[in-house]
């Protein structure tokens, strides 16, 4: 097995340690009285796993590629949909919109491929949808964000919901918005809904993992199917 194959093994592998955390919070009790409660953390654990399965992916793929004559993860270029160098790095990329465009390519790629081209299609628009959010891997984990080199505190850190306590006629109960220090609504943030994108990561690790099932054992995901 060359190394670009073992590595890829150790993604996946990964991946599911990073998915069974994920269950772990998901599903603890004190979620259930509190479905705020390690929401940055849980939707940072899913999205992380997202990024691994699709490196997975990749990895797999450019093994069994007889033109990209890669030996070592670092020197992998990431590609577009057309096969299109972004000049990028693949250890150094972290946007799901860039990984599943470069994992399209590859495939396409396969002269006999049983990958499902209507089943991706519908991946890529869920990713595109969370790449939007959150598309270098750090609104969920940092409490200060870099907008265009000026640092500022990242108000998701004040991310509620509203209920009855906060009642606001052009905002429908369950919507998420940002509230500030005096505990007052600031505004809402790119229509984001945290229940949805919870939702989303959810389903796009399963078909990922189903995606990896060249790699899966029994004692690798029992618990996650």
């Amino acid at each position: 097995m060359d190394e670009i194959l073992k590595t890829s093994k150790l993604f996946y592998q990964e991946a599911v340690r990073f998915a069974l955390c994920g269950d772990d919070i998901r599903f603890s009790s004190i979620r259930y009285e509190d479905d705020q409660f390690l929401i940055s953390p849980l939707i940072f654990i899913e999205r992380h796993t997202v990024e691994l399965l699709l490196k997975s992916l990749i990895l797999y793929d450019v093994s069994g590629n007889p033109y990209l004559n890669y030996k070592n993860i670092k020197d992998i270029e990431v590609l577009n949909e057309n096969g299109i160098s972004l000049s990028r790095k693949l250890i150094n990329t972290h946007s799901l919109l860039s990984l599943i465009n470069f994992y399209i390519y590859l495939e396409s790629c396969k002269l006999l491929t049983d990958y499902n081209k209507k089943e991706i299609k519908k991946l890529k628009s869920t990713i595109k949808k969370l790449d939007k959010i959150d598309v270098g891997a750090t609104y969920f984990r940092y409490p200060f964000i870099n907008n265009k080199g000026k640092i500022k505190k990242n108000k998701r850190n004040y991310l509620i919901k509203i209920n009855e306590k906060h009642p606001l006629e052009t905002l429908k109960e369950g919507t998420y918005v940002l509230k500030n220090n005096n505990d007052s609504i600031d505004y809402e943030v790119k229509n984001l809904n945290i229940v949805q994108m919870e939702y989303d990561l959810t389903k796009v690790i399963i078909i990922l993992l189903n995606l990896n099932n060249f790699h899966k054992n029994k004692k690798d995901v029992s618990a996650l199917i």
